[in-house]
């Protein structure tokens, strides 16, 4: 069952062989932990952690992680709109994709992102 908020689509406009080398991290770690998220498959959430970790140390990849599931589950239970995301082998980006790791990469999203983290904690 996919998450409320979110829906898994087949393909979309984007290549996923034109983003960046950060983005494409970015958006296997997100896949990964959104299919985990779906399925309830603990494997997806191992590889998103395994895979961050090959580039950054852990207590980075605890913090990226942190960031990521208190962002999109903020994401999905207020949008207006359901949000589209593809399969993690999947070499199509999706609109919604596209954005989410867009306001990730930004500079002051960490700040963000750990706000997020911390006001969802709160409650």
């Amino acid at each position: 069952m996919v998450p409320k908020g979110l829906r898994r689509v087949h393909d979309e406009s984007d290549s996923y062989a034109l983003l960046t080398e950060r983005e494409q991290l970015l958006l296997d770690v997100l896949r990964r932990w959104l299919t985990g998220w779906e399925t309830r498959n603990p494997h997806y959430w191992q590889a998103a952690w395994e895979l961050l970790c090959r580039q950054v140390s852990a207590s980075a990849a605890r913090r990226v992680l942190s960031g990521m599931e208190s962002f999109v589950r903020a994401i999905a239970v207020d949008a207006r709109r359901t949000l589209a995301f593809n399969r993690p082998c999947c070499g199509r980006v999706t609109s919604d994709e596209r954005l989410l790791i867009d306001i990730m990469l930004r500079p002051r999203s960490a700040a963000l992102l750990s706000a997020v983290s911390l006001n969802l904690t709160l409650h």
